[in-house]
C-alpha cells in the first residue's frame, strides 16, 4: 500500500491511499491486475470513494463508487424493520 498526494472530494479533505495486487489465473483466463485507490475523510475516517481499475490481456475496466456517509443521524424503526422480500 503507497500513499499518494491528498485530495478532496465535495469539499472534503481526503487521503487517498493505492494498492495493486494480481489474481490467479482462472480457469486458465487471463491474468488480473487490480488497481484500488481508496479516499479516506481526514475530519472522519469514513471512506468516501473507492476507485478500481482491473487490467487483463483482454481489457481493462474501471469502476468508480462514491460514498456520502453520514454519521449520528435519526434512523427510523420503520428502517430497521427485518423485512426480507422488500426490496431497494
Amino acid at each position: 500500500m503507497q500513499q499518494l498526494p491528498d485530495a478532496s472530494i465535495d469539499g472534503k479533505k481526503c487521503v487517498r491511499f493505492h494498492r495493486s495486487y494480481r489474481l490467479p489465473d482462472l480457469d486458465d483466463g487471463p491474468r488480473l491486475n487490480i488497481i484500488d485507490v481508496y479516499w479516506i475523510e481526514k475530519r472522519t475516517f469514513l471512506i468516501r470513494r473507492i476507485e478500481t481499475e482491473t487490467k487483463s490481456a483482454k481489457g481493462s475496466f474501471r469502476k468508480i463508487i462514491t460514498y456520502t456517509p453520514k454519521i449520528n443521524e435519526e434512523i427510523s424503526a420503520k428502517e430497521l424493520e427485518f423485512n426480507p422480500r422488500a426490496t431497494r
